[in-house]
């Protein structure tokens, strides 16, 4: 985001810039509403007129796991998953020779909290074959890998 005079910001996501300014006084609802529709942390970069720069990573609210709950409800209730699956090639590089690689779609984005913990509720049904759920810091990198009991 970007000031372009002291009363009116111009705003980009993801250096797409979103059309129109929005006035100073109206900027901290725009900004809420942009990362509550992401559903993830954010990087939001504030330059002022004087060229002054202000950044802090923003995250929208935690989900309700009674919001999980229902969304497994009703996707028994309509009969789970597509039985004629879209099947996705993933390749990627820089793995070391022979080594095991987790393959984990993202099921959800939760935020971790002040203490750097964070907390997933998954129906095991999207678990697969291996039982298995892993965490992934977009940010830090770290990695913690969970089993089915």
């Amino acid at each position: 985001m970007r000031f372009a005079t002291d009363a009116a910001a111009m705003i980009a996501v993801d250096d797409v810039a979103e059309p129109g300014e929005v006035v100073r006084a109206g900027v901290v609802g725009h900004i809420a509403a942009l990362i509550l529709g992401l559903g993830r942390a954010a990087l939001v970069r504030v330059q002022e007129v004087d060229g002054a720069v202000f950044a802090d990573v923003l995250t929208p609210p935690s989900r309700d796991p009674a919001d999980l709950v229902d969304r497994i409800r009703d996707q028994v209730a309509a009969g789970g998953p597509t039985a004629n699956p879209e099947l996705l090639e993933v390749t990627g590089d820089g793995l070391l020779p022979g080594e095991d690689v987790q393959v984990a779609p993202v099921l959800q984005t939760v935020t971790a909290h002040e203490d750097g913990t964070a907390r997933a509720l998954v129906d095991s049904s999207e678990l697969g074959a291996t039982g298995q759920v892993m965490l992934f810091g977009a940010v830090s990198g770290t990695t913690i890998l969970a089993r089915r009991p």
